[in-house]
């Protein structure tokens, strides 16, 4: 299992200004965070499947906006279904 943490919105430019509202003590950690479309997630999510050879993701979405991050994490859901059914 790999731990990632993820900021998803319906455009990059949503997911920058909410990732910016993220508290971390170390910025080069936030370097490393996926952030951008749900198509943009599902793709680096991929990406670091093969990379690792695993099978199993850990997402950490801590937007401290509730809304948003129920939002982030269902849009991430709903694109890793479909990729999954689109096989």
């Amino acid at each position: 299992m790999v731990a990632v943490g993820a900021v998803c919105a319906s455009t990059n430019e949503q997911a920058q200004q909410w990732a910016s509202q993220i508290s971390l003590g170390d910025p080069a950690m936030r370097a490393s965070w996926l952030v951008g479309t749900s198509s943009d997630i599902v793709e680096r999510l991929h990406s670091l499947q093969v990379e690792y050879d695993n099978d199993a993701f850990l997402l950490v979405t801590p937007i401290p906006d509730y809304e948003q991050r129920l939002e982030s994490y269902r849009l991430i859901a709903e694109a890793v279904h479909a990729s999954c059914h689109s096989k």
